[in-house]
């Protein structure tokens, strides 16, 4: 249009004066070559986000149609302060009903007694704060009762779901770093006292990050508080392989089976983590179909993207 002379005469004053109808073409020249550049990968990323839905879909038993959590566009973070222990957006523009969900994908092994599971989460970190007392405890491993939950107000029974999680950590030569690469999380054990030699770790994979509104029914005029949670898949060592300075190995890790009596999944307080980890599959070992069945839970588009591969898990990992 008419403003077209200003970019000439912008493209002008960044040459040396000296022979710039050169300098001005091959400048033009690799705007061009990034704005083809730009296309082509966002081109890209729209083949793979609708790529990964049909694999999700697939992976889950979910119908299409369903409405799933995104977790590919681009979420945009400010800077943080180092001194935070985390950092997680305070956006909710992604949300969806728990309940909702939740029946959504069916009898996902990993969303079994989801909602009961997160009151309970939510529940624990209030008592240990001093702000809820349950009434009872029921006698199955300590599970609060079904009027201690229903004390619990989440608001609408919406989960804000989120991309990133940012762990501000110290490094080993005492400095500040900030880790949001990983996708496993470690964090400190509780070790009973006649066992000071256990290991000192917990091991997980994260499946969802996200946040919910909470208050107790008991106190109307009280605001709603955010807390913020991890959804994550455990993993356990394997035993039949120590690893240690001693063994001069690293330590073996695999999924927690469905089957066994420690729960496979859980919720963490973001908070505790201690920072992410780098966890890699042992590939010798193969991979295996008796840790977990179809789930929402298996990386889809990550290590694998073979169908013949979506129902399996690697065996063991380092």
């Amino acid at each position: 249009g008419e403003q077209e002379h200003c970019l000439v005469k912008i493209a002008y004053g960044r040459t040396n004066k000296v022979k710039h109808e050169g300098q001005i073409a091959r400048r033009m020249l690799h705007g061009e070559k990034l704005r083809v550049i730009k296309a082509r990968v966002d081109a890209a990323r729209a083949v793979r986000k609708n790529r990964l839905g049909e694999l999700a879909g697939k992976t889950a038993g979910v119908p299409m149609d369903s409405p799933p959590v995104s977790l590919i566009d681009d979420e945009k973070l400010p800077y943080t302060s180092p001194h935070d222990r985390y950092h997680i957006a305070h956006s909710q523009r992604n949300h969806s009903n728990v309940l909702n969900w939740v029946s959504s994908y069916g009898d996902d092994p990993a969303l079994q007694d989801f909602y009961m599971n997160l009151k309970d989460h939510v529940l624990d970190r209030l008592q240990q704060r001093g702000v809820f007392a349950p009434t009872c405890l029921e006698d199955d491993g300590g599970r609060y009762t079904f009027e201690d939950r229903a004390r619990l107000v989440i608001y609408k029974e919406t989960a804000y779901w989120h991309e990133v999680l940012r762990l501000n950590w110290t490094s080993y030569d005492l400095r500040r770093s900030q880790d949001a690469n990983h996708g496993d999380i470690m964090l400190l054990a509780d070790r009973p006292d006649n066992e000071p030699d256990s290991h000192p770790f917990l091991y997980a994979r994260v499946i969802r990050i996200f946040h919910v509104n909470i208050r107790l029914y008991e106190s109307p005029m009280q605001e709603f508080e955010r807390m913020d949670i991890l959804f994550v898949c455990w993993f356990q060592l394997d035993h039949s392989a120590p690893g240690s300075f001693q063994t001069k190995r690293l330590h073996r890790l695999e999924f927690v089976p469905d089957s066994a009596e420690q729960p496979s999944f859980g919720f963490v307080d973001p908070s505790l983590v201690i920072r992410g980890c780098h966890v890699i599959p042992v590939f010798a070992y193969g991979r295996v179909h008796t840790l977990l069945g179809p789930s929402m839970a298996r990386e889809v588009g990550g290590k694998s993207d073979k169908r013949a591969e979506a129902h399996l898990d690697f065996r063991y990992h380092y």
